[in-house]
């Protein structure tokens, strides 16, 4: 996947694009990749395609495969999920002004939730119902990307 190769496919170039704009969220290519049972310098582009996807609602695995198709200009169109922003910006609240640590307050594995928040491991749904308890929100606000968070100071804590 060298993309300083003058002759590197369209698929190469897209998908380091896609993880150069990983790296702008706070995420890695290589992580999402080791957290997913693949090495990251597999030979497999499909299977490399397929966990991209995972992270990314409008993102295709033809979009990424196929070398007629492009990927949309703007990066607010390629859909990255918003599950892991979301934990992230509570956790940071918390720690700021509560002065706790998210995961201890939910009994999750530190080394896990880690994981979560670097985005190399997309949250289960019982992960986020718990947050979402812990904060008293709707499990929706976190399921759903095209729900905002409250504002910060509106959010009440299950202490």
């Amino acid at each position: 996947m060298k993309t300083d190769n003058p002759k590197a496919s369209k698929t190469d170039l897209k998908i380091k694009a896609i993880s150069d704009y990983l790296v702008t969220k706070g995420m890695s290519l290589k992580g999402i990749l080791k957290y997913n049972s693949f090495s990251f310098q597999t030979n497999n582009i499909k299977h490399v395609a397929k966990v991209i996807t995972k992270y990314f609602t409008k993102i295709t695995l033809d979009m990424i495969l196929d070398d007629t198709l492009t990927l949309p200009i703007d990066t607010k169109d390629w859909g990255l999920e918003r599950q892991t922003e979301k934990i992230r910006t509570l956790d940071n609240y918390l720690t700021k002004e509560k002065n706790l640590q998210l995961y201890r307050s939910l009994s999750i594995s530190e080394s896990y939730f880690k994981k979560i928040l670097e985005g190399n491991l997309l949250p289960s749904k019982r992960i986020l119902k718990i947050v979402a308890d812990y904060f008293y929100l709707d499990d929706t606000t976190l399921t759903d990307d095209s729900v905002e968070l409250p504002q910060l100071k509106q959010i009440k804590l299950d202490e």
